[in-house]
């Protein structure tokens, strides 16, 4: 089957899988040395459609928060994921596993399951996602994950990227009730709060010193460890979580 891939988390455990994509987006940068011989499509708001119709998919597998709704209207057959939490990650393997006849992906919906029966962390363990720390933290402060700059952007439980964060022990911040799940926020420094400025989408990386001058308690976390949904937050759950069987 001819696979047109959307969606970086896809594409990595695709390709871990065994399977291989025919196109991919350019932010679709793992696994390293191998996902480089896949041409590129597109980006995951843009897309090249000429180039894939030249391709020939017989499937495009799309998310439905990475990509806009339209993608899904351009006359191919697709199969779109929406995984928000621990369990629908297992429901969207083990759908994609089913359509795609593949046992790896039918494995990692199993070791998915273990994921999230397995206790949360207690303390709650920021050491297995920091890159730089930059301020000091006592453990007990609830979090909140920045994914954006200008204007500031944050994430809200029911995303994938709170699953994650809940299963390392923390509590994640409520920003004034919002309803929105990347709410568009101010920082708030008189609030007891450990802020993770998140190494991607924005590269928050290249503002440290910006970030500590800011005067909060905060860390610059691997967001691709926390947001990619398919293998590679799996496998940082497994080692984070004591899992014994690697992925």
């Amino acid at each position: 089957m001819r696979i047109i891939s959307l969606v970086p988390s896809w594409t990595e455990t695709l390709i871990e899988s065994g399977i291989y994509p025919v196109g991919r987006t350019r932010f679709c940068i793992h696994p390293l040395g191998m996902v480089e011989k896949i041409p590129i499509v597109g980006g995951t708001k843009q897309a090249n459609w000429e180039l894939i119709q030249q391709l020939k998919p017989d499937l495009i597998i799309l998310d439905k928060e990475e990509n806009p709704k339209d993608f899904s209207e351009k006359g191919f057959k697709f199969w779109a994921s929406h995984v928000t939490d621990g369990k629908s990650l297992e429901k969207n393997l083990r759908e994609l596993s089913s359509l795609l006849k593949n046992d790896q992906l039918k494995v990692l919906a199993q070791q998915c399951a273990v994921i999230n029966q397995a206790p949360t962390i207690d303390p709650p363990s920021l050491s297995t996602a920091l890159i730089q720390a930059i301020r000091p933290w006592r453990g007990d402060e609830q979090v909140a994950y920045m994914i954006w700059k200008k204007p500031w952007m944050s994430i809200s439980k029911g995303t994938y990227i709170a699953f994650v964060l809940e299963k390392l022990g923390f509590q994640i911040y409520n920003w004034k009730n919002s309803e929105a799940k990347y709410p568009v926020v101010e920082i708030e420094r008189d609030q007891d709060l450990i802020y993770l400025f998140s190494s991607e989408p924005y590269p928050f990386l290249k503002n440290t010193d910006e970030i500590e001058k800011m005067n909060i308690k905060s860390a610059i976390v691997d967001g691709e460890c926390l947001s990619w949904f398919g293998i590679r937050s799996l496998r940082f759950l497994q080692k984070a979580l004591g899992i014994s069987d690697p992925l």
